[in-house]
């Protein structure tokens, strides 16, 4: 690694998404005499039996679950908070590819929540809209979405914040398993200057222990949303933000 010249430029700012935390350990151990690494740290759950005893109310006689299509795309992406990184193009990609569920109003078609997954199994950003929680939408997507998943073949699997027991309590009861520890970086070299003037450095992001339910980035499509929140400005303008995967879990439960 430190005679490296042609894949990698230890000189320029990197950013890793989720790896498993002891090769990370080992990258530190090297990195630390080039420049600083930040950690994020993930733990992955895995489902390899989904739990069907769980037993759920109907479904009002207003809402009803059915899959997402490309008619949806749109409502998804206008109201998904890292809609600045990703662009409409993956989520077109993923619900014709691959499973989508949503609960929508029947009388107005108005979507209350959604959930997909994205590549191999990864199970994506679960939305609810605001005053839609505290009705079990988010475990009954989950559970849904997970079935589906395992029937196409994968095998589900999620990254939790170690400090998000909302998340973890709700993909536990579903059957999903801890089974190791990762980390996603971003490495700064000490030395950033060019001509006097500070090259950018890798993409931020910010780690809050006082917010404890933070999207963890169920996939490569969520791994930035910490940096993404839709501004204020915007809220205020009328555009209302679903809350995250793991906003209204607790209510849930």
């Amino acid at each position: 690694m430190s005679t490296e010249d042609v894949l990698i430029d230890w000189q320029q700012p990197l950013y890793l998404n989720f790896t498993h935390i002891a090769i990370m350990n080992r990258l530190d151990d090297f990195y630390k005499k080039i420049g600083l690494m930040e950690r994020l740290e993930g733990d992955i759950y895995v489902c390899n039996k989904l739990n069907t005893d769980l037993e759920f109310d109907e479904l009002s006689a207003e809402a009803e679950m059915r899959q997402l299509t490309v008619d949806d795309v749109k409502r998804i992406h206008d109201l998904y908070p890292a809609n600045e990184i990703e662009c409409v193009d993956v989520f077109e990609i993923l619900v014709k590819v691959l499973p989508g569920l949503g609960i929508f109003r029947k009388d107005t078609n108005e979507l209350a929540a959604w959930m997909v997954h994205s590549y191999y199994g990864a199970m994506f950003s679960m939305q609810t809209r605001p005053h839609y929680r505290r009705l079990g939408y988010g475990i009954r997507l989950a559970t849904a979405l997970t079935k589906l998943v395992i029937e196409r073949g994968y095998q589900p699997f999620v990254v939790i914040r170690p400090q998000n027991e909302a998340s973890r309590c709700l993909y536990t009861k579903l059957g999903f398993e801890k089974v190791y520890e990762t980390c996603r970086v971003k490495m700064t070299p000490n030395c950033l200057q060019t001509n006097g003037a500070h090259e950018p450095s890798a993409p931020e992001f910010e780690v809050d222990d006082n917010k404890e339910n933070k999207p963890i980035d169920e996939g490569i499509e969520d791994m930035l949303a910490e940096k993404c929140d839709i501004s204020k400005g915007n809220e205020a303008a009328g555009q209302e933000k679903f809350s995250t995967t793991d906003e209204g879990i607790e209510d849930d439960k």
